[in-house]
């Protein structure tokens, strides 16, 4: 049997991509397909790292699961990505 368990979390306004601020991105190309990393901050929130979406040729596909070469594309961001997380919370303070 399975249970679905409704999302602890409420929206409590519709999205505003104005509020949506990069921050920051990292492209990863292999082939005809290509990932995407970014540092964004929406609204008053705290910055975050999004990975995704992926992309292959002109579709874009949600990230899902990463290759073994994926992985290590965010592996060898991940200080950058760690280091600018730092700065920005510092600032807010």
């Amino acid at each position: 049997m399975i249970t679905l368990m409704k999302s602890a979390y409420k929206i409590t306004s519709e999205y505003d991509d104005k509020k949506d601020i990069s921050i920051k991105k990292w492209h990863y190309k292999q082939g005809r397909y290509s990932l995407e990393a970014g540092v964004y901050i929406y609204a008053d929130g705290l910055p975050k790292l999004q990975i995704g979406p992926r992309k292959y040729g002109d579709r874009i596909i949600r990230i899902g699961r990463l290759t073994l070469d994926e992985t290590v594309w965010v592996s060898s961001i991940m200080d950058e990505v760690i280091e600018l997380l730092e700065e920005l919370e510092a600032d807010d303070d």
